[in-house]
């Protein structure tokens, strides 16, 4: 069975699979585009795209923090995805 949730949760290929540090030294081994000649066409659009919604965030922003509510999923045997989580902004 393909796990695609666990592609980038390798511990042997990342330090603390389970953390998210946007510093990680092998941050671009991830393999959230695919691989090779499957590699996502779209990826160089989706990163800008990302980019530019995180920096209009972070500069509207001044502070992120999650909310009590819980976190749900979508539940599903194939792909591991958030439904709801919930955040704190400040301005």
């Amino acid at each position: 069975m393909l796990l695609w949730g666990a592609a980038n949760r390798d511990g042997d290929e990342f330090e603390t699979p389970d953390a998210i540090d946007l510093a990680r030294r092998n941050a671009k081994a991830h393999l959230g585009f695919g691989l090779g000649i499957h590699h996502c066409i779209g990826a160089s659009l989706a990163r800008i795209e990302t980019r530019v919604a995180l920096e209009t965030l972070f500069a509207r922003t001044s502070a992120i923090r999650r909310g009590d509510a819980k976190v749900s999923h979508v539940a599903s045997l194939f792909v591991r995805s958030l439904q709801a989580l919930p955040v704190e902004l400040s301005a």
